[in-house]
């Protein structure tokens, strides 16, 4: 009696033998190509190697001896070389076996894939066809997620895990449909959930990884993905996360792991982006990352934006909106592509258009320190009737400064003001004639009926370039005066902006240009120079006190805003870069020359000269990125005149 090779294989498989299981069922399909359960089982074999291609043509010769064989149109359906096959063999299943469960359920898997609305309805069946299953509940979450409704989503699959706790997918799912920043706490206990099944699958810190990072916690997310790796050192994607989360928390390393993702996955559109981040902004080596891998992926929505991005860093305005335009076009759903072509509209003098899309910065992880839960509603332009409005300031102390002017108009439409502002402006805000009560933020709040961000105002009143509140000053010191500081020429001076700010190192003048623009200063002879700067760049003094240069260092006076203000009062210019006391100047009416990056904030516009939020101010730029000799020597040159005029005025 001949050995049966097919009884052989198949013991095997159930042994986890897969090496014997298939050189025995080889053998047994040669001698009887068309044995079911030999085919059947090749193509499991097939499936544990990984060869899906190779295992589906292992079924569809199983289904051309058998073509009512709903076991293996089952199976063959999850190996469809393209979603939309797949879904068309999914109702061959149905149709086998329209009273089926599982083959409902099963066709609205795949369905999910190009329909998921279609998908919705094949769930139904499944649960009029049986008891509702964690599957299918699981599956209708997936299918929500994916018509954008997360709500229904997150009720949907944690229905799936009530039902079945210990599945780690429906966990995975629901952590990875908490998207927003502001979910980001139940998404990181979600993921906990998913490691405390399987602590050693990289995939359960891969997705906690994305949470943390989600929920701005970059070095908690730096963790989980060093955890992923030990567990597969090769795994690329976390070897990019790792990079991303490096990024947003400010270490130097993170351009080595994009490099590796790279090397290990030449083609992967999302590393050969990220890498393109960490190059210098607006560099061809920069814009080549980001060209490269959208020939990898034309429509990576990252790669879009990115690549708009850097032509935004290179004041190529047409260029930048275009490819923010086709990353929306993507399904880019973070919101980043529509702030950044808002950027480019702002700078181009589009005013209605960008600050409509600056709406879209609530949506940005990178404002999630600044929104705000309030229980009441967000101000639309509804009328005041007698109402009292909270005004809340967000982003920088310039950014208060230059937007406070809106507050008269929305006095004037009958509100009631409350403004709550960062505590240095307090004092000087509390001078506002239109406002009823300034708060330092963290103070209690007193009662409102509507609250607004402040900087919305400006989408509010619909805001043009001719209908800019331009008329300064806007804010005084009422009674308060300060110290005399001096006679002749008074020049204030400062050079350095937050540190903590994104572009501060492209904002703030280097050393070198510190030192050039003192030295020059200096040279006028009939100037006396005040240093305004705070905060650990006012040590940069020591370089001019080296060479000689004497300047009056009042940074001890500039207790807060309303003392900094009572002082440029009594200026003749200040000089400095973007920075709130720059903004100060201007709201003051007080005479001021502000040197400017090559890529200047969207305030400033480009090319021209002057400003439309601030008449008195006079604007110098770069005229290519790094380069501040030239705006401090233009600046330094009209600063002459100035004094020259000024001099010839007193004699």
């Amino acid at each position: 009696m001949g050995v049966d090779q097919g009884q052989l294989g198949a013991n095997a498989l159930r042994a986890d033998d897969v090496q014997a299981a298939a050189y025995h069922l080889r053998c047994a399909a040669a001698l009887a190509p068309e044995q079911g359960d030999v085919l059947g089982n090749l193509a499991a074999c097939s499936q544990r190697f990984g060869r899906e291609a190779e295992a589906g043509r292992w079924l569809q010769r199983l289904l051309a001896r058998d073509a009512a064989d709903q076991a293996a149109l089952i199976d063959l359906v999850s190996f469809g070389p393209s979603p939309a096959i797949r879904a068309r063999m999914s109702r061959r299943v149905v149709a086998l076996a329209p009273g089926s469960a599982e083959a409902w359920s099963r066709a609205a898997v795949l369905r999910l894939e190009n329909d998921a609305k279609g998908s919705l309805g094949d769930f139904a069946r499944a649960r009029a066809a049986g008891p509702t299953t964690a599957s299918t509940q699981l599956g209708v979450g997936l299918a929500w997620r994916r018509l954008g409704r997360g709500t229904e989503a997150a009720a949907s699959l944690r229905q799936g895990l009530a039902l079945a706790p210990e599945r780690v997918d429906g966990w995975d799912a629901l952590a990875a449909g908490l998207e927003r920043p502001a979910e980001a706490g139940l998404a990181i206990r979600a993921s906990g959930r998913a490691i405390a099944l399987e602590p050693l699958r990289a995939a359960g810190w891969l997705r906690l990884g994305v949470s943390c990072w989600q929920g701005g916690q970059a070095h908690k997310a730096m963790r989980a993905n060093r955890i992923a790796l030990a567990l597969v050192p090769q795994l690329a994607e976390a070897m990019a996360n790792l990079g991303i989360a490096m990024r947003e928390g400010a270490t130097g390393t993170q351009p080595s792991w994009f490099a590796r993702v790279v090397a290990l996955v030449p083609g992967n559109a999302g590393a050969l982006t990220n890498l393109g981040t960490t190059l210098r902004p607006g560099s061809e080596e920069a814009l080549r990352c980001h060209a490269r891998a959208l020939m990898h992926e034309p429509a990576h929505a990252h790669a879009l934006n990115n690549l708009g991005s850097q032509h935004l860093a290179r004041n190529e305005l047409a260029r930048a909106r275009s490819w923010f335009e086709r990353s929306i076009a993507s399904g880019f759903a973070d919101g980043e592509a529509k702030w950044n072509r808002g950027v480019a509209r702002l700078l181009a003098g589009d005013l209605p258009g960008g600050f409509a899309d600056y709406e879209e910065r609530w949506e940005l992880r990178a404002f999630a320190g600044w929104r705000r839960a309030f229980s009441r509603p967000i101000w639309r332009g509804e009328a005041a009737n007698g109402r009292t409005m909270l005004v809340h300031a967000e982003q920088g102390l310039g950014d208060t400064i230059q937007f406070v002017r809106y507050l008269e108009p929305l006095a004037r439409a009958g509100w009631r003001i409350v403004l709550e502002c960062q505590p240095a402006l307090v004092r000087l805000l509390r001078g506002l004639p239109w406002v009823g009560s300034v708060v330092a933020k963290g103070e209690p709040l007193p009662a409102f009926d509507m609250q607004v961000p402040l900087l919305s105002l400006a989408q509010r009143f619909g805001t043009t370039l001719e209908t800019i509140p331009s008329a300064v000053p806007y804010l005084g010191v009422g009674d308060m005066s300060a110290a005399p500081i001096g006679s002749g020429s008074r020049i204030g001076v400062v050079w350095a902006g937050n540190p903590e700010h994104k572009n501060d190192s492209n904002r703030s003048l280097p050393v070198e240009a510190v030192d050039r623009l003192l030295a020059g200063l200096a040279r006028l002879g009939s100037a006396t120079i005040f240093s305004l700067q705070v905060g650990a760049r006012a040590a940069d003094l020591r370089v001019a006190a080296a060479r000689g240069i004497t300047v009056l260092d009042l940074a001890p006076r500039l207790t807060d805003f309303a003392e900094t203000a009572a002082i440029v009062l009594q200026l003749d210019m200040v000089i400095g870069v973007d920075t709130a006391v720059m903004h100060l100047t201007g709201a003051l009416g007080c005479a001021g020359s502000i040197l400017l990056p090559f890529a200047p904030d969207w305030r400033w516009f480009l090319a021209r000269q002057d400003s439309p939020w601030y008449p008195t101010l006079r604007l110098y730029r770069q005229p290519s990125p790094g380069d501040w000799s030239t705006p401090v020597d233009a600046a330094l040159l009209d600063v002459e005149r100035s004094c020259r005029m000024s001099g010839q005025a007193r004699r």
